[in-house]
């Protein structure tokens, strides 16, 4: 006789694999990132209309996030691409400080 326990088979029941598709290994997956932003014309804006010493800084890394996409370097392409929106943030706190204080001291100074 045979064992008739948990999990025996009986004569008329056939053997299934537990993961009919594949060996039983963890099936291939792969993952697909997009391009990360880069940014490209707000760094421009901000060179132009901010600050622009810092907003070339932030073009540059603009361009590097597009070179690095291709090559697929993805992880630095993704800093690049954060780099750039810090810059882009920095360039635009800086422009605003110096507008409003030429502004003021324009206005204060010609009453």
């Amino acid at each position: 006789m045979r064992n008739q326990g948990y999990g025996a088979m009986n004569d008329q029941q056939e053997s299934t694999p537990l993961n009919p598709k594949g060996s039983g290994l963890a099936p291939t997956v792969a993952f697909v990132r997009r391009q990360p932003k880069d940014y490209k014309f707000g760094s421009i804006l901000v060179s132009v209309f901010c600050f622009f010493p810092v907003g070339l800084i932030a073009l540059y890394f603009s361009y590097q996030v597009n070179k690095f996409y291709i090559r697929g370097d993805l992880n630095r392409s993704a800093t690049s691409s954060e780099r750039t929106k810090f810059l882009i943030q920095i360039t635009v706190v800086i422009g605003c400080l110096i507008w409003f204080g030429a502004i003021f001291g324009l206005l204060y100074t010609t009453y």
